[in-house]
């Protein structure tokens, strides 16, 4: 007797795939409204949701064309595209520095802690304008703050870009960067020097290169010092590194560990040091800031929940990792958690919600994630039954 078809297992992924097309639209379409509410007239911003809309409903199809079609012609749009948003970052943001005349901290929340660590002062004695704390941590900083030194701050979004699509398939390359680049939160983020694209870029590097350095003892010790520096990014990133190491598959037991411990390890001890050193730590407000507009209960049972279901995902998976649906889903939870919450601070106005930003950490994992579900989609439906 024949056996029957697994329609269980495709409807479980054509429901995992409409979950991240519905997340993917919501990331690309609400947070982008402040930006262009500041610029450009109300019915701009509705164009713009259904724009998103019409965008995501055909992506499903124009991706297809795209995973068939991965020759010069593609890649010579990627290129196009690339130099593009570098000449963008290049032009937009000396003009928004001297815009804002000083108002602006996105940027000088790396560059003014690095240029009071080169003149021999603590990191964290760096003042911002009006007294605004410094958010980035001592290791992101001095991964990052060169690129001020040398006068090429506007290139940090674009590098971070680079690794991140050169891991990835030839026909994921220019669907991604499209999608990406299709909100004008990034550009303008990007454009102002803010580094919150640029994490999100490195919690997807991370996850794609971290199977390829753990082959070698050198590149684990590499792929362990890349993750502490991104966990440093913010105090509230310091047990991502936890989630990374369930999360990647073609790890070793032993490998999840030692990148989950080892890292949170060094982060947290090179906080302490700074912490020590400076006597003060701003980059902890951003604790306070959370438990100001998200109540304490919510946040533990958020972990347990989280916990749990890592664990019941993993022993179901016999220990290969819980795969890039669930690192994309756990990231845009939590990000997503964290933006509303800022939205209902400010009584809905998206004109003064800044924490539309937090989305973006969490945007380039889901752009994969959900790029990599249409592949698995058409792949399983192509397959013979």
């Amino acid at each position: 007797m024949q056996a029957r078809p697994r329609h269980p297992d495709r409807l479980n992924q054509a429901l995992s795939t409409t979950a991240l097309l519905t997340a993917l639209f919501l990331a690309l379409a609400f947070p982008a409204l402040r930006p262009i509410g500041v610029l450009c007239p109300g019915w701009l911003q509705l164009a713009y949701v259904l724009a998103i809309a019409i965008g995501i409903a055909l992506l499903p199809r124009a991706h297809r064309g795209f995973l068939d079609h991965t020759g010069t012609i593609t890649q010579a749009g990627l290129s196009l595209l690339l130099i593009a948003f570098v000449l963008f970052c290049a032009q937009f943001y000396p003009w928004a520095s001297s815009l804002v005349e000083g108002n602006s901290t996105g940027d000088d929340a790396i560059i003014e802690p690095f240029r009071a660590l080169l003149a021999g002062d603590p990191m964290y004695s760096a003042r911002l304008f009006d007294g605004v704390p410094v958010s980035p941590g001592p290791l992101w900083i001095l991964v990052n703050g060169w690129l001020s030194a040398i006068g090429l701050h506007f290139v940090l979004t674009p590098l971070y870009l680079l690794p991140a699509l050169w891991l990835l398939p030839c026909g994921q390359r220019l669907p991604f960067a499209l999608l990406l680049l299709a909100s004008p939160l990034v550009w303008s983020t990007a454009g102002t020097g803010h580094d919150h694209v640029a994490i999100g870029l490195g919690f997807l590097t991370a996850y794609l290169a971290a199977p390829l350095l753990a082959r070698s003892r050198t590149g684990f010790v590499l792929l362990v010092v890349m993750v502490a520096a991104l966990a440093s990014s913010r105090i509230i990133y310091l047990p991502w590194p936890v989630l990374l190491a369930v999360s990647v598959p073609g790890l070793r037991r032993s490998q999840r560990w030692w990148l989950a411990i080892a890292a949170m390890v060094i982060a947290t001890t090179a906080m302490l040091a700074s912490w020590h050193q400076a006597g003060s730590f701003p980059p902890a407000h951003l604790l306070q800031r959370g438990l100001g507009v998200t109540p304490p209960w919510l946040i533990v049972a958020g972990a347990l929940v989280t916990a749990l279901l890592a664990w019941h995902l993993l022993r179901r998976r016999r220990g290969d990792g819980l795969g890039l649906a669930v690192y994309a889903a756990a990231l845009v939870l939590a990000h997503f958690a964290i933006a509303t919450a800022e939205l209902l601070a400010v009584h809905g106005e998206i004109a003064r919600w800044e924490g539309a930003n937090y989305v973006l950490p969490a945007l380039p994992t889901l752009i994969v994630a959900s790029l990599m579900a249409l592949a698995d989609k058409r792949d399983a439906i192509s397959k013979p039954h």
